[in-house]
This record gives structure tokens, sequence and C-alpha cells, in this order.
């Protein structure tokens, strides 16, 4: 998951900590941060900086990426794509198919055609 925010002009008039920033002004809570903080990689201006020192000011550019590891396996199948742009997908859901891998059923749901889909198309997930 990579997200990025640009500092505007009313939202940090003296340089602020990146976390002062993400979590009032972006709404990133606090489990987020800490996901961030440990197993994520912030950049400033594209680069890469310490989670906990790093400050922003007006003008910068932040960068959050999470690398998050997925059980759901690639299964290609149908997919009736209502609308797709860079941030939403809507799908008709057939009757009968699981949305996501449950306790039964791990390899016939939307999750993983939407995998399989999105590793044909080279998207990110």
């Amino acid at each position: 998951m990579n997200i990025t925010y640009e500092v505007k002009d009313n939202e940090a008039l003296t340089p602020v900590s990146v976390r002062a920033f993400l979590r009032s002004s972006c709404g990133v809570s606090h489990g987020l941060w800490r996901r961030l903080k440990w197993n994520g990689t912030i950049l400033v201006n594209g680069e890469k900086v310490k989670a906990t020192m790093a400050t922003v000011k007006v003008g910068d550019k932040i960068t959050c990426i999470l690398e998050e590891e997925s059980s759901i396996v690639p299964r290609k199948m149908p997919l009736d794509i209502r609308y797709e742009d860079e941030y939403l997908i809507v799908l008709n859901k057939p009757d009968g198919i699981l949305v996501h891998p449950t306790g039964g059923d791990h390899d016939n749901t939307l999750g993983n055609g939407l995998k399989y889909y999105y590793q044909l198309t080279g998207q990110d997930i």
C-alpha cells in the first residue's frame, strides 16, 4: 500500500513531526502509525526518513509505504467489472460466490479472482 500526502498551506505553518502531521491532518490511526513506524517506509520528498525523527513543512510530499503480505491465492475467474479507476473497482458479485476466503473456501472467492486480475494487469494490490 502506497499513500502520498502533500502538506498544504494551512496544515503546517511551522515544521511538525511526520507523526503529528499524519495523525492530525491525514487521519492516520495510532495502529496504522505503529505499523508504518515498525514495518513500513516513510519518504519525505522522495527521501527515506526515520519515522520518529522526521519533520515536514508546507509543500513537502510524504509517501507512506506499507507492504502487506496476503495469503490469498490468485485464481482465474470471470469478473463482472462495472467501474474501475486508480482507487476503486466496482464488481457485480454473483450469487453463491464469497467475497474473501473463509475457513471453508480458500480458493473460489472474489478476493482470489481480484488478486489474479491485479497480477494479470500489473497493478499493485
